[in-house]
């Protein structure tokens, strides 16, 4: 189905962003108190708030077009049906890509999981990855193929500069994070564009942190697919998408089987519909879409340029502030800009990842990420048991992350 999908709008920069009370006000769950103190929210790479444009259009569907897409021919399963495709039209706007290129998925693991269980992989192929990556960039893998890790250099990141000698004829995927969930710096796309090109290898881009934080296009970036979730760039949770090149789809086997992806089914069989529908078994997240696509609406209304030169100022007054307290110790410090993510451990008698940011909260109202955060492998190579992280989305202002620097101060001296 063509629908006419609205040009996603772009605001002029300001220099605002999140210092704008007016922007602010868009997010209601701002207004809560924790522990009657006002909430500092610096879990955003867990989850991100949400703006009113998100809860509005989740409403809209469930008070005014409640009905299932692609089936029904009455006014509601119509209009269902054209705002789903419209949303899907947004989305695939706001990465470059095409509507027909875009699949709709619960969240970025779906997505990887799809793709790893698509491509038809042999025990004997290899899948080259990061030590970075999170348990939805690496777990699909181990059970399909064999995973290859790109080491990490001095300073905890990935060293790309090996990256073309641990290509082999057996490699069939590069799967990488554009941005790390635990360090929050960015991969060298180039370097992986590059190798993946020369050496004919597709390319899979985990952009779950990324999306939110910077703008994104496939074409620039010379992805093959990439995979992003709607609760990571304000948008609702259980919605996400797999955007892939148009030839890759095609090659790629549909994993879930069901109503609403067939063109027909006879007693011997059925015949699929093309790509993105045939993997989008049964009836879909529909008020899910609409919410992604108000949140998609909302980040390109504020200029993605400007929400990434927000989270990266964010990123090196985190840094700034954290690297010189002797009793923390930051990861990655050798990074160069960080999106708005700091991860670090706290080397204090008594006081565990999660007592502190337990500690946080009850005593400042401020709420961190205290674990591992689904990259157990990295922490393992670090000899680490667990981290706090503390991570920004374009609603932080950079009065919270002093209040955060403070509060963290006084904890470790």
């Amino acid at each position: 189905m063509v629908v006419n999908v609205p040009v996603l709008p772009k605001r002029p920069g300001s220099g605002k962003l999140a210092m704008d009370p007016a922007i602010r006000a868009e997010f209601p769950m701002l207004r809560r108190l924790v522990h009657d103190m006002p909430m500092v929210y610096l879990d955003s790479a867990s989850t991100s708030l949400k703006p009113r444009s998100v809860l509005e259009a989740i409403r809209f569907y469930h008070e005014e077009i409640t009905a299932n897409v692609h089936r029904s021919t009455h006014p509601l399963g119509e209009a269902a049906t054209l705002h789903y495709e419209g949303a899907r039209g947004c989305v695939a706007q706001f990465l470059g890509g095409r509507p027909d290129e875009l699949v709709f998925v619960r969240n970025t693991t779906e997505a990887i999981n799809l793709v790893a269980m698509g491509l038809g992989l042999k025990e004997e192929d290899e899948i080259l990855i990061t030590p970075l990556e999170h348990h939805s960039n690496q777990l699909p893998w181990l059970t399909r193929a064999r995973v290859v890790y790109l080491p990490l250099d001095a300073a905890g990141l990935p060293d790309e500069e090996l990256l073309e000698g641990l290509i082999t004829p057996r490699t069939r995927l590069l799967a990488v994070s554009l941005l790390s969930n635990i360090t929050g710096a960015r991969g060298h796309m180039k370097t992986w564009r590059e190798v993946a090109s020369r050496h004919g290898i597709p390319l899979l881009l985990d952009a779950s942190q990324a999306a939110g934080h910077m703008g994104i296009d496939v074409a620039t970036l010379g992805c093959d697919f990439l995979a992003f979730s709607g609760h990571k760039v304000c948008g609702p949770t259980g919605i996400g998408a797999l955007w892939a090149r148009r030839e890759r789809l095609e090659k790629m086997a549909p994993t879930l089987l069901g109503g609403g992806m067939v063109h027909t089914s006879r007693l011997d069989g059925y015949s699929l519909k093309e790509p993105p529908w045939c993997f989008e078994a049964g009836t879909p997240n529909v008020e899910g879409a609409l919410g992604l696509a108000a949140a998609l609406e909302f980040l390109s209304s504020l200029g993605m340029d400007e929400v990434a030169e927000h989270s990266l100022a964010l990123g090196r007054r985190l840094k700034e502030g954290l690297a010189p307290l002797a009793r923390l110790r930051l990861l990655a410090p050798g990074a160069g800009d960080r999106y708005g993510i700091a991860s670090f451990t706290v080397d204090v008698p008594g006081l565990s990842a999660e007592a502190f940011g337990r500690l946080m909260a009850d005593s400042y109202g401020i709420l961190l990420s205290a674990g591992r955060h689904c990259t157990h492998p990295y922490h393992d190579m670090l000899g680490l048991e667990a981290t706090v992280r503390a991570s920004t989305h374009v609603y932080t202002t950079s009065d919270e992350v002093e209040v955060f620097l403070a509060a963290t101060r006084q904890l470790v001296g």
